[in-house]
């Protein structure tokens, strides 16, 4: 599963969308020099002859440009970006074709701002990484899966100072896990089970130490790329071969502490037209979910119920071509990204783009680029510089329910804005005015939003509107 760089702010809308915007901005400051400034994929290419990762941006207009061609061991094979964006975690899955049938690769990037990648650390890691992820920007998640002896799963940290990747445990997870999922705000970690057909989840402390929190049977539905909704809210599984090759899995994520880690959705799993669901990626607003596919190579959409997670097909698709030639697929921001590794039957390969269109349907724009050393098969890694921080208290244009610019920022700081929050506080909506957890600054909670309307929201936004813009 990829950790996208807009990741929980694509389910964030209106005034809160803006604090939490400006934060993300805030953070990222320091990073500045060392992240792409444009959108930019990451992708590996999974090649025996010496494996590479391409760096290519998305252009405003939809077209794709190679940056640049990097030297990655042999069979790179999975790729995932910091959540600052500043570097590139990168795996290799070489069995013994690099002469060492026990330990694989696993470099570290950093990203400059024009996109271009220089290596900065490297290790070897057990047999195989077949997936990474970050948990946050100082601790990395790399699988050991091993489908003869049981699979695991290693904490790193990596030391920006010194450059160094640095174990910091392995837990045991059993069966055949291949992919990871990651929760940053509640700083879980989702590993899968596809022999076992269960879902694990770990909690992370300051330390990067693994605490197992607990599983969950998938009911026959194979876990494959485990997918967590931006709201974190929901979560999504590939179901392959298992089930009648046609399943989506759906679930309802518990909050940590619960009695259970997920539940059912209702409904699920779904049923998708395609054959063998095997990648997964959402829009950022977790309103639609794409699905490629192994046996058929057909990538298909489906639109996603707001209130509950459900998915319905839209009847969208897209055929890639033959079986087993999809490499991944991802998301940025409204347009889809998807790799063809092979040229089998249609002679072509490398990185297609569509834009994605409010129905669920999406539209290819301009013919696929190649790019460069055959199977672009690996899992990519994209990017998306977040929006620049808007004025956090401009809320509306006007104090006057039903008058035009009600509701709407106008860039303006005056005292409508606050009659506008006091009018929305007192009808109790959430939306508008569940800002934070506690009003204390420093405090855990402070300026998260928490599902809970009280006083502590009122006096946040109080600070908010006397600090101005």
């Amino acid at each position: 599963m990829r950790t996208g760089a807009i990741g929980r702010m694509g389910a964030i809308r209106g005034p809160l969308a803006a604090l939490v915007a400006a934060g993300a901005v805030g953070a990222a400051t320091p990073g500045a020099m060392a992240q792409a400034d444009r959108p930019t994929m990451f992708i590996p290419h999974y090649y025996g002859l010496g494996g590479t990762v391409v760096s290519i941006v998305l252009n405003p207009d939809g077209s794709l440009s190679i940056i640049g061609t990097y030297p990655a061991g042999v069979w790179t094979t999975a790729s995932a970006l910091s959540p600052d964006g500043r570097y590139l975690a990168v795996s290799n899955a070489a069995g013994c074709d690099d002469g060492d049938c026990n330990f694989e690769d696993f470099r570290t990037f950093r990203v400059n701002a024009d996109s271009t990648l220089v290596e900065v650390a490297y290790r070897k890691v057990p047999t195989t990484p077949l997936e990474v992820e970050w948990i946050d920007n100082d601790f990395v998640a790399v699988t050991v899966t091993d489908s003869s002896a049981g699979s695991k799963v290693s904490s790193y940290r990596f030391d920006r100072q010194a450059n160094q990747i640095v174990l910091v445990e392995t837990e045991t997870v059993g069966g055949f896990c291949s992919a990871l999922a990651v929760d940053a705000a509640a700083r879980t970690l989702y590993t899968q089970d596809s022999f076992g057909q269960a879902i694990h989840r770990w909690q992370v402390d300051a330390a990067g130490q693994l605490t197992m929190e607990g599983s969950f049977p998938t009911g026959g539905v194979y876990p494959l790329d485990p997918l967590l909704s931006a709201s974190g809210e929901w979560l999504y599984t590939a179901g392959g071969i298992s089930s009648g090759r046609h399943a989506v899995g759906g679930y309802l994520v518990q909050a940590v502490g619960a009695p259970g880690i997920l539940g059912f959705m209702n409904g699920a799993p779904f049923f998708s037209p395609g054959e063998s669901p095997a990648y997964l990626a959402m829009t950022d607003d977790d309103s639609i979910l794409f699905v490629g596919h192994g046996t058929d190579a057909t990538v298909r959409s489906f639109l996603v119920d707001s209130e509950t997670g459900a998915l319905t097909s839209t009847g969208f698709s897209f055929d890639v071509g033959l079986q087993g030639t999809i490499g991944d697929i991802a998301v940025m921001g409204d347009k889809l990204i998807v790799t063809d590794d092979s040229t089998a039957i249609d002679g072509k390969y490398g990185a297609y783009v569509f834009q994605i269109n409010p129905d669920g349907s999406f539209t290819q724009i301009g013919n696929i680029l190649p790019t460069g050393t055959p199977r672009p098969e690996g899992r990519m890694a994209v990017w998306v510089p977040p929006a620049a921080p808007g004025c956090a208290p401009d809320l509306t244009g006007s104090a006057v329910m039903g008058q035009p610019g009600y509701g709407v920022p106008n860039g303006v700081l005056n005292s409508d804005d606050f009659f506008f929050f006091l009018a929305e506080y007192s009808l109790g909506n959430l939306a508008v005015c569940d800002l934070t957890a506690t009003a204390v600054p420093g405090q855990p909670g402070y300026g998260v939003p928490n599902g809970v309307l009280t006083s502590d929201d009122f006096f946040y936004y109080l600070g908010l509107y006397a600090a101005g813009c």
